[in-house]
């Protein structure tokens, strides 16, 4: 079930920085090395300034950012996880507390990313998070295997609506995936509109399952497309669940809009337990 990365010039320049090949993260899978983790050169965590309204992630090559965000997200982007139910255990304070990080690596270790594809650079930059979360939070995790409730996303009848996003000019740095929401509430329904823009298919299962028809189910991305979408989606919601109406079913407007059907089934996917994590260390 691991699907594992590609060698060849890639393996040559992960070997030229001391970096090694990665397995996952396919889908219900969670991104794991194959050897020794890479890390960054030196890193800067502090707890965040609560009167500040800058947040986020900016993985820029040569220097990792990090804004007001709770450690479970990093853990879940160290991890490649893009599924909640993929990651449990922990205490609380892994949400509710936020933190700054700068975290830089090596001048050769950027270099080496810049010729990497995207895909390649956040997955060196993962396992570069998972040793950070390990040295300064002390983070110790298991991997599981379990059989849940899921629901399969796949190719309907008639391919793909989504639109390809276009590519940036060579050498520059590929915009990060988004989806806005715009919500319309009446009498008797609740109209709800989302548009991406550059979003992966692996990204968009996460918010297909946070629409609340779907109630935080698992979607798993089965179409084994590449690249990134643009898209729009509409449908309706009366009571937390889909309208009445054929026309504003979640399932209907997922197929009929974007040309993806979701198919409740049973399948195993890899969950990563938190044994242990402490507060950081000093810096």
């Amino acid at each position: 079930m691991t699907k594992r990365v590609a060698r060849n010039l890639r393996g040559v320049l992960l070997a030229a920085a001391g970096w090694v090949a990665v397995a996952g993260a396919a889908p219900g899978q969670v991104l794991h090395a194959d050897g020794p983790l890479p890390s960054f050169e030196v890193a800067s965590i502090r707890p965040s300034d609560p009167n500040s309204t800058l947040r986020g992630v900016d993985d820029s090559i040569g220097l990792y950012r990090v804004w007001k965000e709770p450690i479970r997200i990093l853990i879940e982007i160290a991890y490649g996880i893009s599924d909640e139910n993929q990651l449990t255990g922990g205490p609380s304070w892994i949400i509710s507390k936020m933190y700054d990080i700068d975290a830089r690596e090596e001048a050769a270790t950027a270099e080496a990313l810049k010729k990497l594809s995207r895909a390649q650079q956040q997955e060196q930059t993962g396992l570069m998070l998972q040793a950070l979360l390990a040295d300064r939070f002390k983070l110790k995790v298991r991997h599981e295997t379990r059989t849940i409730s899921v629901l399969t996303m796949t190719l309907a009848k008639g391919g793909l609506k989504m639109t390809p996003s276009p590519k940036p000019p060579p050498g520059s740095h590929p915009p990060v995936g988004r989806v806005t929401n715009r919500v319309t509430t009446s009498d008797q329904k609740t109209e709800l509109e989302l548009v991406g823009t550059n979003m992966p298919l692996a990204s968009f299962t996460r918010t297909l399952a946070n629409q609340p028809p779907l109630q935080g189910l698992s979607v798993v991305d089965e179409t084994e497309l590449k690249g990134n979408y643009d898209f729009t989606l509409r449908y309706a919601v009366q009571n937390g669940v889909s309208a009445s109406a054929p026309e504003d079913d979640l399932y209907s407007a997922v197929e009929q809009q974007l040309g993806l059907k979701l198919t409740s089934q049973k399948r195993p996917i890899q969950v990563l337990v938190i044994e242990s994590i402490e507060m950081p260390s000093e810096n």
